[in-house]
């Protein structure tokens, strides 16, 4: 599955390219052990940045708040809902 989403980051509009392949990196390289997430989030938002939006996005991401915050959000759209019940 791929997907395009776009951002509007401080009212630019900032469009990313999601696949499975990088998801599943970000989710192996959050779960490595390692006690560093911002630095996955950041490396996989700039892996799927459009190349033409990367200059808009470097900057609004160095504080690693924000990093966490628009890495989150792109994983919630990128993931499709999926109601889970436990059964009897």
């Amino acid at each position: 599955m791929e997907k395009q989403i776009t951002l509007k980051l401080n009212k630019q509009p900032v469009k990313f390219t999601i696949n499975n392949e990088e998801h599943e990196r970000l989710v192996n390289e959050l779960s490595g052990g390692k006690k560093d997430r911002v630095t996955p989030m950041y490396n996989f938002l700039m892996r799927t940045v459009d190349q033409k939006d990367k200059k808009t996005l470097k900057p609004l991401v160095e504080n690693p708040g924000n990093t966490a915050e628009v890495a989150t959000l792109l994983l919630d759209e990128f993931t499709p809902s999926l109601k889970i019940e436990v059964g009897e």
